[in-house]
C-alpha cells in the first residue's frame, strides 16, 4: 500500500498518507477502549466480589447487584468473567431472598428467586427457597412443583426433603412429612432438626413414644436447646410420665429463663394434670401469668392455661372471663374445645386433660 501512494503524485500522497494515519488512529482508539471496558469490567467485579464477602443487609446485596449490572454494561468479554459475574448475581439474589424470607416478605423473595431461576433453571438452592416462599402464601401446588423438583435435581440433598417435609406437615400431610423426614435421616442421620421434624410428625400420628425417641436423639446432638425439653416434656406429658414431664420443663427453664412456652407447658401440666400430685395451684397461676409476660396476651393457648390454673385454684369466674379472651383469639379449629373450657369454667368446674395415650 507504501509503494502504492509513492507512485502517486506528491500532493495526493500526502493526503493518503493522512487518511492512513487516522484510520489507524481509530483502530488505536477502539483497540483501547476495548481494553478499557475489559479492565473495567474485572475492576467492578472485584468491588462486587469484595462487598459480597461481607454483605448481610437487603442495601449490600442490592449494591453487589448493582455492580454486576455495571459490569454488565461496561462489557464483560471472556467466558470465565461472564460466569462469574453470574455466580454473584445469583448469590446475591439468594441472599436477598432468604432475609426478605425470614422477615416474611414471601412475595418480594419470590420474585428475586424468579430472577435468579431465569439465570439458571436448575439452581436447586433457589427452587427449594422459593418452594418454601409459596408454601408460606398458601400457593400449595406451586411449592410442591419446586420442592419435588429440587428433590430431583438435588439427589442428596437433604434439606429438600426437609423442606418439603415442613410443607407437608403445614398442610397436616403427615404420613407424607413423616416420608421426606425418613428419606432426609437416611442421608444425614444427625440432623437434629429433621429428628424433630419427624418426632412432631411421629406425634401428629399418634405414635408419641416414637415422638420421645426423636426428641431424646435431637436432645443428645443439641442438649442445650430449651425447645427439645419442652417438646419431649409435653410428649412425656401425653403418655402419663408425669414425672419425666416435670423434670424437662424445669430444664427448659433452667436453660432458657425466658422461653415461654416452657413456662405454658409447666403451668398446663401443674393446672390440668389428672394426677393431683403433680398439681399446684400456686406455681401454676405464677407461671402461666409468667409465660404470658414473656410472650404476649395475643396467643391463645396461654391464656388457656391461665384461665385453667385460675379454675384449679377455685377462680371460676376470673378463668371464665380468660377465657372469654381465649376465645376471641382462638383459630377455628381450636373454638369447640376453647367453648367447652369456658362451658366447665362457668358451671364451677376446673379442666382436667384427658387419659394419657400411652
Amino acid at each position: 500500500m507504501v509503494q502504492a501512494i509513492c507512485r502517486t503524485s506528491p500532493r495526493v500522497a500526502r493526503l493518503l498518507v493522512a487518511l492512513l494515519a487516522i484510520l489507524l488512529l481509530a483502530c488505536a482508539g477502539r483497540m483501547a477502549r476495548g481494553q478499557s471496558a475489559k479492565s473495567g469490567a474485572s475492576a467492578t467485579l472485584r468491588r462486587a466480589y469484595e462487598l459480597s464477602r461481607a454483605a448481610a443487609s437487603e442495601a449490600e446485596f442490592a449494591r453487589v447487584l448493582a455492580l454486576c449490572d455495571e459490569a454488565a454494561t461496561q462489557g464483560i468479554q471472556s467466558p470465565s468473567a461472564d460466569r462469574y459475574e453470574a455466580k454473584l448475581r445469583l448469590w446475591a439474589l439468594e441472599a436477598r431472598a432468604t432475609l426478605r424470607k425470614d422477615e416474611s416478605r414471601f412475595a418480594e423473595a419470590i420474585a428475586d428467586l424468579d430472577e435468579a431461576l431465569r439465570i439458571d433453571p436448575q439452581r436447586v438452592t433457589a427452587l427449594r427457597l422459593r418452594g418454601v416462599c409459596l408454601a408460606k402464601l398458601g400457593r400449595h401446588d406451586e411449592a410442591f412443583v419446586d420442592l419435588d423438583r429440587a428433590i430431583e435435581l438435588g439427589r442428596g440433598d437433604a434439606r429438600s426433603y426437609i423442606q418439603r417435609a415442613e410443607a407437608n406437615y403445614a398442610i397436616g400431610r403427615y404420613r407424607e412429612s413423616l416420608h421426606d423426614y425418613e428419606q432426609a435421616l437416611r442421608l444425614q442421620p444427625e440432623d437434629a432438626a429433621a429428628l424433630v421434624g419427624r418426632g412432631h410428625a411421629k406425634y401428629r400420628l399418634g405414635q408419641i413414644p416414637a415422638a420421645v425417641k426423636d426428641y431424646t436423639a435431637a436432645i443428645k446432638l443439641r442438649p442445650r436447646d430449651a425447645t427439645l425439653y419442652t417438646q419431649r416434656g409435653n410428649a412425656y406429658a401425653d403418655t402419663g410420665r408425669y414425672t419425666e414431664a416435670a423434670a424437662d420443663f424445669r430444664r427448659a427453664m433452667k436453660l432458657d429463663p425466658n422461653y415461654g412456652r416452657a413456662y405454658q407447658s409447666a403451668a398446663w401440666l401443674m393446672a390440668t394434670c389428672p394426677d393431683a400430685r403433680y398439681r399446684d395451684n400456686d406455681l401454676a397461676m405464677h407461671l402461666a401469668k409468667r409465660a404470658i409476660d414473656l410472650d404476649g396476651k395475643s396467643n391463645h393457648r396461654y391464656l388457656e392455661t391461665l384461665a385453667a390454673a385460675l379454675a384449679n385454684a377455685g377462680y371460676f369466674e376470673e378463668a371464665r372471663e380468660v377465657q372469654d379472651r381465649a376465645l376471641q383469639r382462638a383459630p377455628e379449629k381450636a373454638l369447640a374445645n376453647a367453648q367447652r373450657k369456658r362451658d366447665l369454667f362457668a358451671a364451677g368446674r376446673p379442666y382436667r386433660q384427658a387419659a394419657s395415650r400411652r
